[in-house]
């Protein structure tokens, strides 16, 4: 995604520089993308756990399960 350069030009013509050019042009032009990405990280991660297998106790008592759910059951 690409802010249009007229969009900064137009700030220029108004003073606005650096750190104010940032504040009011550049961060609320950007900011759904960035609450989209904080809301979905977290389920981005969650997935990471998916792939990781283990076990627990004596052979003939052997726990079995994804790290997810091993985590969830306290094991």
């Amino acid at each position: 995604m690409a802010i249009p350069q007229d969009v900064y030009e137009a700030a220029a013509v108004d003073g606005a520089t650096g750190l104010r050019r940032f504040t009011f042009v550049t961060f609320p032009l950007l900011a759904n993308l960035y609450l989209v990405s904080t809301l979905l990280r977290p389920v981005d991660r969650r997935r990471l756990h998916h792939g990781v297998f283990v076990s627990s106790g004596a052979p003939a008592l052997m726990t079995e399960g994804t790290l997810d759910i091993c985590l969830s059951r306290d094991i």
